[in-house]
This record gives structure tokens, sequence and C-alpha cells, in this order.
């Protein structure tokens, strides 16, 4: 027996067919994997394109982004503007309420202004300087007929300047102007000479006034215009503004009476409505002294005619500017003093 013959039967075959199969099972798994690796190679090609895509995808977002941005940012500047430009109109807005508001005072103003400049305006200026009991003063008769020429001169329709005067008549003068006065008109009185205050009360004195022993007050406000019954005459008219001057501030002529040298500022009841209104100015402060001028004129008279023939004054100006110009005249030894019931502009000449 052919002992290699036989193994080569039954052990060679057998291992020839097992490698036969393991050869054909490998090119079968070979051919496999190269499907898959060129099935895997497809999917990278196409994640790369898909790869690409977003990418380009994400720089044109990218760029859309930033488009936003800048957008954004306008739209913020443009906001941040808007804002202030609201800012802005809404206090245009304001201003132009107040100044219609102004306008609307303004016009109101006016109109009394006007009614004002149109009264019938009169005028009593009395310039009290030779008495006959008590000393005699050098400047208020010349005083007052500057005053009055003054007030004729501005267009006061109708004045009248009164030179050393004796009770009666200006008692007389004093209660005519008042009781011939109408509704909406406005009076002037100016007054220069002696005064005196006795218990408050201000009294000017008339050139008549009789001499005086010590018990002579009594006499003097007898014989002497007391204020307080000469304002509560205007109260009880239909005047529309009483404007009342006292160049009174003189020293006490009575030597043998205790009486206050000056005049006292006034302390008028309560305005009611309606009410005239006066406005008191006098030449000198509460119990100061009126200091005669060197020449025709006191230095109070002088400053108050220069500036009552300026033109679209108002009265309260005309005060405060007379105040400054005596202050300045008298080192601030005179100090004029205002007492004002008034709540519009008063103006005694027509506007230039």
């Amino acid at each position: 027996m052919d002992w290699g013959k036989l193994f080569g039967f039954f052990v060679g075959i057998p291992i020839a067919l097992v490698l036969a199969a393991v050869t054909v099972m490998g090119i079968k798994n070979y051919e496999d994997f190269n499907t898959k690796i060129q099935q895997a190679s497809l999917k990278i090609d196409s994640t790369h394109a898909r790869l690409d895509k977003l990418e380009g995808d994400s720089d044109q977002l990218s760029s859309e982004y930033q488009k936003l941005t800048t957008s954004l940012a306008s739209i913020k500047n443009i906001s941040a503007k808007s804002e202030e430009v609201s800012a802005e109109y809404q206090k245009v807005l304001g201003r132009l309420n107040e100044l219609q508001t102004l306008s609307e005072r303004v016009n109101i103003l006016d109109a009394k202004v006007i009614n004002v400049e149109n009264a019938v305006k009169s005028a009593l200026v009395i310039g009290n300087s030779n008495y006959t009991n008590i000393p005699i003063l050098r400047n208020p008769a010349s005083d007052a007929e500057s005053v009055g020429r003054a007030l004729k001169e501005i267009g006061f329709n109708n004045v009248r300047t009164l030179v050393n005067s004796d009770f009666k008549r200006m008692t007389e003068e004093t209660d005519s102007l008042i009781s011939k006065a109408i509704a909406g008109d406005t009076i002037f009185i100016y007054y220069a000479g002696h005064g005196v205050r006795i218990n408050g009360v201000n009294y000017l004195i008339p050139t008549d006034v009789p001499a005086l022993s010590a018990d002579g007050v009594e006499l003097i406000r007898s014989h002497a215009l007391n204020m307080n019954n000469l304002v509560s005459k205007i109260k009880a008219s239909k005047l529309r503004i009483a404007v009342i001057v006292l160049d009174a501030c003189r020293d006490n002529p009575f030597t043998k009476v205790s009486v206050t040298r000056g005049l006292a500022s006034a302390r008028l009841a309560t305005q009611s409505y309606g009410d005239p209104a006066i406005f008191m100015f006098y030449s000198a402060s509460d119990g100061g002294v009126a200091l005669d001028g060197d020449g025709r004129n006191s230095v109070f008279a002088e400053s108050l005619v220069k500036e009552l023939k300026k033109p679209g004054i108002a009265l309260t100006e005309l005060a405060h500017k007379v105040r400054l110009d005596v202050a300045e005249i008298t080192n601030n030894k005179q100090l004029p003093a205002v007492y004002d019931e008034t709540v519009s502009p008063v103006f005694l000449t027509r506007h230039p």
C-alpha cells in the first residue's frame, strides 16, 4: 500500500478543499470590503460636499449677521436720536405754550394799560410854603408849580395847582376831586409842605394852622388834613387808581407840641376786589426827613418831575428811579418810600 498516496488523498485533498474554500471566501469578503470602502468613500465625499456647502452657508449667514448687527446699531442710533428729537420737541412745545400764555397775559395787560391811558386823569397839586404861625418853607410852592406843569405836559385832563392853601380850601379841593371822579378814573394828589404824625395818623398842615400851646394836639387834628379820612373817601369812590405823593417829611414845626416829625408809611385796611387801588409815594422813609434842594425845587420834587416826563414809564419803575436818584444825591440821607396796592402796570403817560 502506498502510504504517501493514501496520506495525500485523506489529508491533502481536505486541506486543499479547505484552502480553496478559504480562498473563495476571502475573495468574496475582499469584494464586500472593497464595496464598503467605496461606499464609505462616497459618504465621505458627500459629507465633504455638505461641509463645503455648510461652510458657504455659514459665511453667508455670518455676512447676513454682520449686516443685521450693523442695521441694529443704526436702528439704535436712530432710536436714540429720535428720543432726543422727541425730547427737544417736547421742550419746544412747552416753550410755545409758555409763550402763548405770556402773550395772553401781555394782551390782558395791554388792554388794562390802554384803559388807564384813556381814562380821565385829574390831579390836585398843593404846595404850602408861606405859613402864618409856623416856620416858612422855601421849596414847596415852586415844587407844586413844577409838578403841576409836568402833569399837564404828560396828558392829565384836569390839573388844579394850589399854592399856600388854607385848611378850608385844601379840604374843599380834595373832596371835589374825589366826588367828581367817575368809575375807571385816575387821580393824582401831590402835597409839599409841613406834615406831622399824631398817634400814627398823618396830617398835612395848611398855611393857616393856628399857633399852638403845649396842649394843642387836638387843635392840629381839627385844623389839618387827616390822611386816614382822605383815604377812606377814596376807598368809598368809584375811582380805579389814586396816586398820592407826599413831600411832607420835614422837621416838627410845632416846638411846643409833642408830635412825631415826618410821616408814617400807610397801614390801610385790607383791600377788597373792586376797590380803588392806592399808590402812595413818600419823599422820605417812615420817620425820615426830606431835604430842601439848593435851587428852586426840593431834591425829591426835581427827580420826580424828571421821571414823570419820560414817556411810557410804569409808575413802579418811576418810583424806583426817583428813590435811587434821591438816595444818590443825598448820600443816603433821604430814602423815599412806597406803599403800593396796584396789581397791574400803571402808566401815567402813553407809550412812546
